[in-house]
């Protein structure tokens, strides 16, 4: 970290100092996990942690985290009334980029009810608005996911092409943590 910052001091952040020191090896990404529900029966709240964890480790770890389960968002109206200062973010364009509408690509017809009720809940949380005359059109893309459910995501790479390239990238959390 003080190749990066030479003015970082221990004292800015002892929680990394202390993550830096401890004498354990990193685990591995691809370790193997286990879901855990942490919730009731008939409201599951499940989470994925590492069965690299000793016993105590573990049964520390899900007490902490029963205890503290109303730190996490479970679905989209757990997140009500987020300041959109803090979740909105603007793009800057290329001026010499002109506004792109992508072809409509058809959807599996299987899908549509699963798609529209996602799209509606994202609507419902104001994640998502309607608008009538966009300058910009991204098709979405459905993702199917390991449970049969989808993930919905959109095809921005028209728009990534016309946005400038990040003078300052996120850094890769794997350098700062070893």
């Amino acid at each position: 970290f003080k190749e990066v910052n030479p003015e970082f001091t221990d004292t800015e952040c002892p929680e990394f100092i202390q993550i830096r020191k401890q004498d354990q090896p990193s685990p591995l990404i691809n370790d193997p996990i286990e879901e855990i529900n942490i919730g009731t029966v008939e409201n599951p709240k499940i989470l994925q942690i590492g069965t690299s964890l000793s016993a105590g480790e573990r049964k520390e770890l899900i007490d902490f985290l029963k205890e503290h389960q109303k730190a996490f968002a479970w679905t989209y109206e757990d997140m009500p009334g987020l300041d959109t200062k803090l979740v909105e973010d603007r793009l800057p364009l290329k001026p010499e980029c002109k506004p792109i509408k992508q072809k409509l690509r058809k959807l599996d017809p299987r899908l549509k009810g699963q798609v529209k009720e996602g799209l509606e809940d994202l609507l419902k949380v104001g994640f998502i608005r309607a608008i009538d005359y966009p300058e910009w059109l991204a098709n979405i893309v459905v993702v199917p996911k390991k449970n049969s459910k989808i993930r919905i995501c959109i095809d921005f790479r028209d728009l990534n092409k016309a946005t400038p390239k990040d003078d300052y990238p996120l850094i890769n959390i794997d350098l700062l943590v070893n």
